[in-house]
């Protein structure tokens, strides 16, 4: 399979909106969420995921069912710079009616892991069952024979039967799913707020009164819904911003660090390093 870079906006076509992908991790991405399902396969490294506020590192074989609606991000451990992932992403639609079915579901492991999920026969099985699907469905959109629209969308059937009847879960009800739906529009007026303003100075004050929130409420809202304060989202922002800047322009690392938002190189050179275990300087000579 051909690698894309994996923060690319996918393109779906409407009446088959599934795509996948192989790619490497090297930059953070941060905090978001869409209507799709999304699943990641981690073929080799490491790399971090955050999901509903709960952090934890995947190694080579994890796999990481995002449902739709879920707020998620993935960072750079900091400790390898090697990984290799699929990603996959399909819209619920494509199940007809039996879309409700995993919709209405939280599942209660947020990784289907290689070694803890797989600490028995029966773990196992289902672990070799998920890779299958993903492996098949890997093959089919890579040779793209006819009929294999069918053939995808057979494996995800099974996919999700596997889900539904051996991944422990919880039933959302409809009043869970209209208050996550008006937290995920909270939540998408602060993340707008900040990706259009991090270029320069922003305060608690002014992030909450931007979105009609009281600063308390503002962040005892934002931290109990994504597992981060505002100031470590805003500066995870910014250093994802800097990655960019570092590995696709020539810019002066002192410009980097402005554009960037942060008013000192100290406390760029600082944040960066924190994040992404790397030296700005470093992570522009590849070592990352």
């Amino acid at each position: 399979m051909i690698e894309k870079p994996w923060y690319q906006k996918r393109q779906f076509d409407p009446g088959f909106p599934f795509d996948m992908w192989q790619t490497s991790m090297t930059r953070g991405f941060s905090l978001h969420w869409h209507e799709l399902v999304e699943i990641v396969y981690v073929l080799s490294g490491e790399m971090h995921i955050s999901l509903e506020g709960q952090d934890c590192i995947v190694h080579a074989g994890d796999i990481a069912v995002i449902n739709s609606g879920l707020v998620h991000g993935y960072s750079s451990t900091g400790r390898e710079s090697g990984n290799s992932i699929f990603i996959i992403q399909f819209g619920l639609e494509l199940f007809d009616q039996a879309h409700i079915d995993l919709r209405n579901r939280v599942f209660q492991q947020l990784i289907l892991g290689k070694l803890s999920f797989s600490h028995n026969s029966e773990g196992d099985e289902i672990h070799r069952r998920i890779e299958e699907s993903i492996f098949s469905m890997n093959r089919e959109y890579c040779e793209r024979q006819e009929g294999y629209h069918l053939a995808i969308k057979a494996r995800l059937y099974d996919l999700a039967l596997i889900l539904l009847r051996s991944v422990p879960a919880r039933q959302v009800s409809e009043s869970e799913l209209i208050r996550r739906n008006l937290r995920n529009q909270v939540l998408n007026k602060i993340f707008s707020y900040i990706h259009g303003n991090f270029g320069h100075e922003i305060s608690l004050d002014e992030a909450a009164a931007a979105v009609h929130l009281s600063k308390f409420y503002f962040s005892r809202f934002f931290r109990s819904q994504t597992g981060q304060t505002f100031h470590v989202y805003l500066n995870r922002v910014r250093i994802s911003h800097a990655e960019a800047l570092l590995a696709d322009t020539g810019l002066p690392i002192t410009e980097v660090a402005y554009q960037s938002g942060f008013g000192s190189i100290k406390t760029f050179n600082r944040q960066f390093r924190t994040v992404t275990g790397t030296s700005p300087s470093r992570y522009r000579a590849g070592e990352r």
